[in-house]
């Protein structure tokens, strides 16, 4: 899919400033921007060559402003279901309700449904692995999600994702009301991974 891009601004230098055209030019780009699918990384590469041309003109202040303003880190919306029969709405609802409370709107949703955390490793939850690139491109600061368990039920995979949330300084918020909040401590992590792992594998031996 090729970008969309403006390809020029036409402006008169007796009745038009550089500057003018330049905010003109930025808002024209806003418009797209907006227009574009909530895709942090379409978005990104509409940016990339675009933010640098006007460079030269000496506006590199309000052109970096503009650019964190478009882009400006989001929070991610984390659910997970491991099966088909099984609702996604406590998971929702929770999480809705955290982002209300902090007056939090930005958000992008990350959904693995009938994906099951015991049975497929993590290199198979499509969701998953999109959350985590959007974490190393820059894209997200928060993770919210209901339960550790709804992260992973395996605890070496899960310590991998914790490590992750710690490298790129990702506040990480779990909604249940019984939730452990998430600790700076690996060791204490690993042993909440791990009481999220022996739970999951007692609820799969019933079923």
């Amino acid at each position: 899919m090729s970008k969309p891009k403006i390809i020029k601004v036409s402006y008169s230098d007796e009745n038009l400033p550089n500057e003018s055209a330049i905010l003109l030019y930025r808002l024209l780009e806003k418009m797209i921007v907006e227009s574009l699918p909530s895709d942090p990384f379409l978005i990104g590469l509409f940016l990339n060559g675009s933010l640098e041309e006007f460079n030269h003109l000496g506006y590199k202040k309000k052109l970096k402003k503009i650019s964190q303003e478009l882009l400006r880190k989001q929070a991610a919306d984390y659910q997970r279901t491991s099966s088909g029969g099984q609702d996604l709405s406590l998971q929702k609802t929770a999480n809705a309700e955290y982002f209300k409370e902090h007056q939090i709107e930005d958000t992008i949703p990350f959904i693995d449904f009938d994906v099951s955390a015991t049975k497929l490793h993590m290199d198979n939850r499509a969701a998953l692995n999109r959350l985590l690139t959007f974490i190393r491109q820059g894209y997200i600061d928060r993770v919210v999600a209901y339960d550790r368990d709804r992260v992973d039920q395996n605890v070496y995979e899960y310590i991998y994702i914790v490590k992750v949330f710690y490298e790129y300084d990702i506040e990480v918020i779990f909604t249940a009301s019984n939730a452990h909040p998430v600790s700076k401590d690996i060791y204490l992590e690993t042993w909440l991974g791990l009481s999220a792992q022996f739970e999951g594998e007692r609820i799969s031996s019933r079923l």
